[in-house]
C-alpha cells in the first residue's frame, strides 16, 4: 500500500545502514560531495548523477572485444564475490538481523555501490590487475542448421601503466559445447562437428595502446576523470567519435552504450574515484529496476538489476546484472541466454603463465 508521505522522508527512512556507514568513512576522508549526492540523489528522479570515490577491479570483454580475466596468486589482494541475499522490501533491515541491506530502488542501490566504490584502493603505475570469468555464449549462426552454445573460462593479467600497459590473456579454457536438443547436436555432428567459438585454449600477450571500448585505451585508465560530469562528458565525446554520430548521438543510444559497457568498465583497473563516478552515472539512467534476489551461474546469491532496452519473449527484461547486495560488486551479466560471471578480480602480485603457446 502506498503511504502519502514526503518522498524524501520515505527514502531517508529506507536508506540502508550500509550506505550511511560508507558515507561516514567517506566523510572522514574529506569526500563530502559523495555523501551529499548519495543521500539526495537516491530518490531525486531521473537525470545524471555526480560523485567521487575509490574502488578496484578489472576487465572482461566478450565477443570480438579483448577480454581480461585471471587466476589467483597466493597472498594476492583478490575480490571473490561473496554470497548474499536481498529481497526488495518497503521496510528497513533490522539492525540485529545481520542480513544484507535493502534498497528503495535501483538508483539508491547504485548510489550505495558508488559510495562503496569510493572506499576502494587505487591501482598504481606498475600494479598487476587480474580477472577470471566464466562465460556462456552463443556459438552458432543463422544458417548453420543447429543451435549451440559454449561455456568457457577466460583470464587476464593487466600491468597498469600510463605509458606502456601490457596484458597476458588466456582464453577458451575448459570449453564445453552445449546443445538445447539432441537434434541440434546430431545436426552439428552431421555437419562434421565444425569448430565453434572456442576450438582450443589460446594465449596472447599485448602491450602499448590497447583499446578497450569506444576509443578508450589502456594507457588512459589510470587518469580518467573521477567526477561524474567530467567522466560522462568524456565518454559521450568518445562514443560520438567512435560511432561517427557526431552531435547526433541520441540520449537513449548513449544510455544503451553505458549499460552495455558497464561490465567491462566497472571491472577495469580504474582509479576508485572513476569507478564510483561510473556507478553514479548508471544511477541516473531511467528504467533500471531492482528485481529481488537471484542466483548467478556460479551459485552466488545477489540482487538482480534489470537493465532497460531489451525484453524477451516472456515480456521480462532479457538484460540484467546480478550484483552483490552489500557492496554492489558485479557478479554476473546476462543478455538473453548469454552470460558472463566474474569469479574473481583485483590486484595480484605477479603475472601468471600462458595456458597455450603465445600467438593469436
Amino acid at each position: 500500500m502506498r503511504h502519502e508521505t514526503d518522498p524524501l522522508e520515505t527514502v531517508a527512512a529506507l536508506r540502508p545502514r550500509a550506505v550511511d556507514e560508507h558515507v561516514e568513512r567517506i566523510h572522514r576522508r574529506n569526500r563530502e560531495g559523495v555523501l551529499e549526492r548519495a543521500r539526495t540523489q537516491g530518490a531525486a528522479g531521473s537525470g545524471r548523477a555526480g560523485a567521487r570515490g575509490r574502488f578496484r577491479h578489472l576487465l572482461m570483454v566478450s565477443g570480438a572485444v579483448l577480454t581480461a580475466v585471471s587466476a589467483a596468486a597466493a597472498g594476492a589482494l583478490l575480490f571473490t564475490p561473496s554470497a548474499s541475499v536481498v529481497v526488495e522490501s518497503p521496510s528497513p533491515p533490522a539492525a540485529e538481523s545481520g542480513g544484507p541491506p535493502q534498497y528503495a530502488d535501483a538508483r539508491e542501490f547504485l548510489m550505495a555501490a558508488s559510495a562503496a566504490a569510493a572506499e576502494g584502493e587505487d591501482p598504481q603505475e606498475g600494479d598487476i590487475w587480474y580477472v577470471r570469468s566464466h562465460q556462456y555464449q552463443s556459438a552458432s549462426f543463422w544458417g548453420d542448421g543447429f543451435e549451440a552454445h559454449q561455456q568457457f573460462v577466460e583470464e587476464a593479467w593487466w600491468t597498469a601503466s600510463t605509458t606502456e600497459p601490457s596484458t597476458l590473456g588466456n582464453y577458451c579454457l575448459d570449453a564445453e559445447e552445449h546443445f538445447p536438443t539432441e537434434e541440434d547436436r546430431a545436426a552439428w555432428e552431421r555437419d562434421g562437428s565444425p569448430p565453434l567459438v572456442c576450438e582450443e585454449p589460446r594465449s596472447n600477450r599485448a602491450s602499448g595502446n590497447i583499446d578497450f571500448v569506444s576509443g578508450l585505451a589502456a594507457d588512459e585508465l589510470l587518469e580518467l576523470p573521477g567526477e561524474p560530469g567530467e567522466l560522462e562528458d568524456l565518454l559521450r565525446e568518445r562514443r560520438r567519435e567512435y560511432s561517427g554520430s557526431g552531435s547526433d548521438l541520441a540520449e537513449e543510444d548513449f544510455d544503451e552504450f553505458l549499460v552495455w559497457a558497464a561490465p567491462i568498465t566497472v571491472t577495469l583497473y580504474l582509479p576508485a574515484d572513476t569507478r564510483a563516478a561510473y556507478y553514479e552515472i548508471l544511477a541516473g539512467i531511467d528504467g533500471m529496476r531492482l528485481a529481488g534476489e537471484a542466483v548467478d551461474p556460479l551459485g552466488r546469491t545477489g540482487i538482480k538489476v534489470e537493465v532497460p532496452g531489451r525484453v524477451g519473449e516472456d515480456g521480462e527484461s532479457s538484460h540484467y546484472w546480478i550484483m552483490d547486495a552489500r557492496t554492489g560488486e558485479l557478479l554476473s551479466r546476462h543478455l538473453g541466454e548469454n552470460w558472463i560471471a566474474f569469479e574473481e578480480y583485483g590486484l595480484v602480485e605477479e603475472v601468471g603463465e600462458p595456458a597455450a603457446p603465445l600467438g593469436g
